[in-house]
């Protein structure tokens, strides 16, 4: 039997105002986001999680700054909804971590033409205590697009 798994995240309901810019796959790679699929996973660990799972793994790695006038916003709170048949599935909330100059974080995501998925990346200050009411945002539509599917060993 096949398990919908959905990790990213815990929905805690924090909200923001103000403007999020609106990518496209190629400014996205152009501001150095990157988003790969089934990371480090090889071809019969990928087969075995298709037997377990309807989602793909995605490594998320993102520049540390993203604004030269803020130099200490580095934390990104990755935010989304997951669409089944255009309905919502879920929406989801997760942080990402700095590991060696980048932000990092995984997903694990349902593809295809029944699913959807939204996704916004809001750079915020490390100091939480700091938490700003307008971060900078951007929002990723339709995320399958952004994600290289290839199998990234």
């Amino acid at each position: 039997m096949r398990i919908l798994i959905i990790l990213l995240l815990v929905n805690s309901g924090v909200g923001f105002a103000g403007d999020v810019t609106e990518l496209s796959p190629s400014e996205a790679s152009s501001m150095n986001f990157r988003f790969d699929a089934w990371p480090g996973m090889s071809e019969s660990e990928i087969e075995e999680h298709k037997k377990e799972a309807r989602c793909t793994p995605v490594e998320f790695s993102m520049p540390l700054q993203i604004s030269e006038e803020e130099p200490d916003w580095t934390q990104v709170l990755i935010s989304g909804k997951i669409y089944l048949s255009g309905k919502v599935l879920t929406t989801t909330e997760t942080f990402s971590f700095e590991i060696e100059g980048r932000n990092l974080t995984f997903g694990c995501f349902p593809f295809g033409p029944e699913y959807s998925v939204d996704l916004t990346l809001s750079y915020m200050p490390t100091d939480l205590k700091k938490l700003p009411l307008c971060p900078v945002a951007f929002s990723l539509l339709d995320f399958e697009r952004f994600v290289n599917l290839e199998n990234s060993k």
